[in-house]
């Protein structure tokens, strides 16, 4: 009883939502019989497209009945003059079982089956008013096959149908069927039918209600087509243009020629090229020819993203083109010689901004090399799937190893050697799936780009325990860390066990670490020690610790080793006044303290510019005051995923309901198991004009408060 309380209260929010206008006639219905009922009543007013909408939501919702849907959807599409689509419908219908149904006996035919007699003749009826005669025939013979046989009633219908439609057809066409052919048939003259009620049946099958013929006379007389690269100004039609993709665009010049000629005269339709695995490769003479397009214009960007093209033609057409101030390069799996891509980057390099490159071809360091030589004003970096170096490290780059656990510090040594080296300017850097990528070459990488704001670490195989000792000595900027740990990486595991890791005199260490203090690695248990005269001599100027953050973004998902003492490492004296997301989803082994420590030091400033909360299957979240104080610090939260935490509960959700000051969109509650009814409806009941999606599944509520969610919600689960 539950499970169709829920389906006709999806069903009536469903009818509801697809027709605004009309959307308070389905709130008085209180089953489904009675929206049966109420579909029957529009097709006898004539409101076909109501109907049709209603009966196809029906069919959807209750496949016990199908067969009544699927005939008012017939009707209703006959009605509104889809000819094609009525027979489209009705075919996909009978189609599956006209091969059972034809080996059935008298009852399979009944009214009520899919492959009755009726459901053919509907089809020839529709034949009949598109003036198909000839389908209108074959639907009659297929309904003869599905016949019982000394049915003499259903007999004489079919034949005083076929006969009709032969006689249409034969009218229609200018000829005559012979007596053969009749006979042939089964059918015999129409001179048996009397002339009066040949005409009356003509006119009966002949007849379309003159509203709708009134309805598609309309329709054909509203369809205007113009072209608007005539009629539009030239700016309007030229930002038309720019809207759409460069695929399209190609396609437009075939349209007519007025179009060809006003899309190759604008030149500024053709400074930013696109070729994202198109089925057919691009070629080094189409390149050409688009290029020759540009009259003289810089080229801005262009994207590549296919395997088979030939990257060295395509390199190499870029090389000889005499204009080219490239903004914006992305390759994707694009195979070429390493040479040729290294001197088209030094080519464009002076005006480059955005370098883009995905494939195992090129390497990391030979690109982050010739990015600090070339591309002075770069500002955005991404390489994705590629590997390191093909050199393996020296001896003394393997003694900064130390670094892989959680008590490690910088040598003098390893700073020396990258002080040497040119800095890079870029403000955003993302690396995603870098293969053998080691701690050692990510510092390397990360004390080069000391103006680094964004950092995203995708599929990264390093520990975050690695990348926390990385950023705790690099890229002072930073405001925005995002870090996801490949699922297949081997998780790090401390040294000293995890209690070393994650006990509170660990944590206060890395938390209240400055740049008067260092970590010192002694083996097993080692501590967090201040900075002495001894240590000082090991650790070079560069080698302090980074001051002050101000973090606007943390994204640590499913880092399955993030301990509080990693958590408060980040945050440990950082500025979160200005964090707009924070999001630790999947990180099981965090336990209250991890947020604890960051209200001891924002206990007088509020989190006002933050967005985004993600704390969903954070399961060591057990105390509902360690919720209650983040939602009460950031009341401008839009956002909140609290997923599988036992330390959801009513006081939780009212303060949800009533804390926010700003238009709350999406709140995630599954698998809450310590909430109730109320708690849920009064969320919805409040939030319900600015709540877009509440997903409570599998939380500890009725069956009805999930059908009140989805009444009431635009998009629930």
């Amino acid at each position: 009883m539950a499970s169709v309380i829920v389906t006709f209260s999806c069903l009536v929010a469903r009818l509801s939502n697809s027709n605004n206008n009309n959307s308070q006639q389905y709130k008085h219905l209180k089953n489904l019989d009675q929206l049966v009922t109420y579909g029957q009543r529009l097709y006898l007013e004539g409101e076909y497209e109501e109907a049709y909408r209603l009966f196809f939501r029906l069919e959807q919702c209750q496949p016990h009945i199908k067969t009544t849907c699927r005939r008012y959807q017939v009707q209703c599409l006959t009605e509104l003059a889809y000819y094609t689509r009525a027979l489209a419908t009705l075919e996909s219908f009978i189609s599956p079982r006209a091969a059972s149904g034809s080996k059935a006996t008298h009852k399979s035919a009944s009214s009520h089956s899919p492959c009755s007699l009726d459901w053919y003749i509907l089809g020839s009826d529709i034949c009949f008013a598109q003036g198909n005669y000839a389908a209108a025939i074959e639907w009659l013979r297929r309904g003869c096959q599905q016949m019982a046989p000394n049915d003499d009633t259903v007999q004489e219908a079919i034949t005083l149908r076929e006969r009709l439609a032969l006689e249409k057809l034969a009218r229609s066409t200018k000829g005559s069927l012979t007596t053969t052919q009749h006979q042939r048939r089964g059918v015999g003259h129409c001179s048996n039918i009397s002339e009066n009620s040949r005409r009356r049946r003509l006119q009966q099958d002949s007849m379309q209600p003159q509203r709708q013929l009134q309805r598609q006379k309309e329709r054909e007389q509203s369809t205007i087509r113009i072209d608007f690269v005539e009629m539009l100004p030239y700016d309007v039609t030229s930002a038309i243009f720019q809207i759409m993709s460069f695929e399209c665009i190609v396609q437009c010049t075939w349209v007519s020629r007025r179009w060809h000629t006003y899309l190759i005269e604008s030149v500024h339709l053709w400074q930013d090229l696109e070729f994202s695995y198109n089925e057919m490769p691009v070629e080094p003479g189409s390149l050409c020819l688009y290029l020759s397009r540009l009259n003289g214009a810089p080229l801005k960007r262009i994207k590549i993203h296919h395997e088979c093209v030939d990257g060295d033609g395509l390199l190499g057409t870029l090389l000889n083109h005499t204009s080219l101030r490239l903004q914006e390069l992305d390759l994707s799996e694009v195979v070429c010689t390493p040479s040729l891509f290294y001197d088209l980057l030094a080519h464009v390099g002076p005006s480059l901004r955005v370098l883009r490159w995905r494939g195992l071809i090129l390497k990391l360091g030979k690109i982050i090399d010739c990015v600090a030589e070339s591309c002075v004003q770069l500002k955005h970096l991404e390489v994705r799937s590629c590997f390191v170096s093909d050199t393996p490290f020296d001896s003394e780059t393997r003694s900064s190893s130390l670094l892989d656990h959680s008590s490690g510090y910088f040598p003098r040594s390893f700073f020396d050697k990258i002080s040497a080296l040119k800095p890079l300017s870029i403000d955003t850097l993302d690396l995603g799936g870098i293969h053998e990528l080691t701690m050692v070459q990510l510092a390397r990488i990360l004390h080069r780009s000391p103006k680094i704001v964004n950092l995203t670490l995708e599929n990264c195989i390093l520990d975050i325990v690695s990348v926390a000792n990385v950023l705790f000595h690099s890229c002072p900027l930073l405001q925005r860390l995002r870090y996801s740990r490949h699922r297949y990486a081997q998780q790090h595991e401390a040294e000293g066990g995890e209690d070393d890791v994650g006990n509170s005199s660990n944590m206060m260490s890395w938390s209240l670490a400055s740049s008067t203090s260092i970590t010192t690695a002694g083996g097993r248990g080692a501590r967090h020690l201040p900075l002495t005269a001894m240590a000082r001599k090991h650790v070079g100027k560069a080698s302090s610790v980074v001051g002050k953050r101000s973090w606007r973004e943390i994204t640590l998902a499913k880092a399955q080793t993030t301990t509080d003492a990693v958590i408060q490492r980040f945050i440990g004296q950082s500025d979160l006044t200005r964090l707009e997301r924070l999001d630790l989803t999947g990180n099981t082994n965090l336990s209250d303290k991890a947020l604890q420590g960051v209200f001891t030091l924002t206990k007088n400033t509020n989190l006002m510019h933050l967005r985004t909360l993600c704390l969903g299957g954070c399961t060591g979240f057990t105390e509902q005051q360690t919720l209650l104080n983040i939602l009460k610090a950031g009341p401008m939260l839009t956002h909140i995923d609290v997923a599988e935490s036992p330390a959801v509960t009513d006081m939780v959700l009212d303060q949800i309901t009533d804390g926010s000051n700003a238009a709350l969109h999406t709140v995630c509650i599954a698998g809450c198991r310590s909430i109730t009814d109320a708690a849920v409806r009064r969320l919805v009941d409040v939030r319900r004009d600015t709540l877009v999606k509440l997903d409570a599944n599998r939380a500890s509520i009725s069956v009805e408060t999930s059908g009140y969610i989805m009444c009431k919600l635009k998009l629930s689960i």
